[in-house]
């Protein structure tokens, strides 16, 4: 392969702000992977040759070679690409480095689309190349591992100067600690990470997404600047929604001015520059190539992928309120008004079974028993009318059950609805027995929850006790992730867990049974369904 002549920084347009840069060295360019990128020409996938007039806020992040970096970002604005390019650079080098992707089918099309492409097609990389595989490639003086964060066979034992992890909020996050325990003996230790946000994070919550680990960042946001220079920044502004966009004229508006803004140039500003973190936060708004018409129509979509995905920022459903701040709301004081047609939801397990009781006025406690025994007797003591139980693991002890308490006892079977159409039901009988409810997982999830933000559910639990706040960390653990479906491409809600999520998923239990009509007088509107034997 040929060549290519390197570039001088001098060809770079003076309004990116890089004319300090007309006498960069090798040195330089070895220390900054910008001027790398600049000097080797370097090409994208796709063989064009990597610019950053349209894309002038990948600049400093791909400069920045701060040990620890977040970027909370939008969908589709290049951040996959500078962060192979900065781990190549740093790889190439000596160091050695993980790379990780949520799946490993997501990282070999992945691997192959991206990183292969960028090793073959710049001869400043290709004749480093020496050993070239889809999960481990050497580099010059590096190593390069890929890895899924899905399996617990993912990680290696081999030492680390430092981590990349895309899509961040889709991983397993313990398989993600894992992989950054790996550069403790390292002298470098860089950790980043970046992904499309899925819910608001918690910053003192040591598994924190993307929200958390951002927030708890110093908070760069892109600013742009308007002519008029009014406000405290002087006409410099972040572009927001919906105040930066003109819905009549589809454009987007100085919020001081309403005059059109020039989005092609703009600064990062960090909103704490003393912190040790260095945080990013970047919406589809920035990005010159998408008109203000294009964030209109967006908006109409699912508002859970409009947040997500193109704005960068989380969101629960439920107004994007955190569950604990809906469930501290909806804590009741004092005695329930009542205590009878009782309805119990169990999550059993291995370990141990959770139960939720509840009736038409909330929930009135949460419990745990540490085996069949233990809920056997729970359920005596309390004699509620329906007891909703997932059917899984342990089939033959929730038929004993059944037997035990004949005709209060509803297996529940849960079926993953990725592709079922949301104009169906959310639970039906079961095919191969009319005894067990069959429940889709996901809108049944989403059901639950937007009755929850909307109110509709009471929790008579005492305030501030540590079973109220473990029960309030289990639904933390609740995270609706939004993927692409290898098999279709498209995208696809599914609700992942976190962390432990027992007493999260026996009050879904529970709420299925109220909406069942098992508790006469309902705090939740039957659904048109039919009714499943019980």
């Amino acid at each position: 392969m040929r060549r290519r002549s390197r570039r001088r920084l001098s060809d770079v347009p003076a309004r990116c702000g890089y004319i300090e840069y007309l006498r960069a060295t090798d040195a330089l360019a070895e220390r900054d992977p910008y001027v790398w990128c600049v000097n080797e020409r370097l090409v994208n996938e796709r063989g064009a040759e990597i610019t950053f007039e349209r894309h002038p806020f990948l600049v400093q992040p791909l400069r920045d070679l701060a040990r620890e970096i977040v970027v909370r970002k939008a969908a589709q604005l290049g951040f996959t690409l500078i962060f192979h390019i900065k781990t190549l650079h740093r790889v190439r080098q000596g160091l050695n480095w993980i790379y990780s992707y949520p799946t490993d089918q997501l990282l070999q099309n992945k691997v192959k689309a991206v990183c292969n492409a960028l090793l073959r097609l710049n001869p400043a990389l290709a004749p480093l190349v020496h050993e070239d595989e889809i999960h481990a490639k050497r580099i010059g003086k590096g190593w390069l591992w890929f890895r899924p964060t899905e399996s617990e066979r993912s990680p290696i034992s081999d030492v680390a100067d430092g981590v990349s992890h895309d899509e961040y909020d889709r991983g397993n996050l313990r398989i993600v600690g894992f992989f950054d325990s790996r550069l403790g003996a390292s002298a470098h230790r860089y950790k980043w990470r970046f992904s499309n946000p899925t819910v608001p994070g918690v910053v003192t919550d040591p598994t924190q997404n993307i929200d958390g680990l951002w927030q708890a960042s110093d908070q760069k946001h892109w600013f742009i600047k308007c002519e008029c220079g009014r406000g405290n920044w002087g006409g410099w502004q972040y572009l927001e929604w919906p105040a930066s966009v003109d819905m009549e004229r589809k454009r987007f508006m100085c919020v001081h001015c309403g005059r059109e803004l020039d989005r092609t140039t703009g600064r990062w500003v960090a909103k704490y520059p003393g912190r040790e973190v260095s945080g990013y936060w970047l919406s589809q708004l920035a990005a010159p190539w998408i008109d203000a018409g294009t964030i209109i129509k967006e908006s109409a979509k699912d508002p859970e992928y409009f947040h997500n995905f193109v704005l960068g920022v989380p969101y629960h459903r439920g107004a994007g309120e955190p569950f604990d701040v809906i469930i501290a709301r909806n804590i009741a004081e004092g005695a329930p008004p009542a205590l009878d047609r009782l309805v119990m939801g169990v999550d059993q397990g291995y370990s141990g079974h959770y139960a939720v009781t509840g009736n038409r006025h909330g929930i009135l406690r949460a419990d745990a028993c540490e085996d069949w025994r233990a809920l056997e007797a729970h359920i005596a003591a309390l004699d509620p009318a329906r007891v909703y139980i997932d059917l899984d693991p342990e089939r033959e002890a929730v038929y004993r059950l059944m037997r035990r308490f004949p005709g209060r006892v509803v297996p529940v079977d849960t079926a993953d609805d990725a592709r079922r159409p949301r104009t169906l039901d959310w639970c039906q009988p079961n095919a191969k027995d009319k005894r067990v409810l069959t429940i889709f997982r996901t809108m049944t999830v989403d059901r639950c929850v937007d009755d929850m933000a909307a109110d509709r559910v009471k929790w008579w639990l005492p305030a501030g006790e540590p079973r109220t706040r473990e029960y309030i960390a289990h639904w933390q653990a609740m995270v609706a992730v939004e993927q692409e479906d290898e098999s279709t491409g498209q995208r696809v809600r599914r609700w992942e867990r976190r962390g432990p999520d027992h007493w999260a998923w026996a009050t879904i239990f529970w709420w299925v049974g109220m909406a069942k009509g098992a508790g006469t007088g309902a705090v939740l509107e039957l659904p048109k369904t039919e009714e499943a034997s019980p």
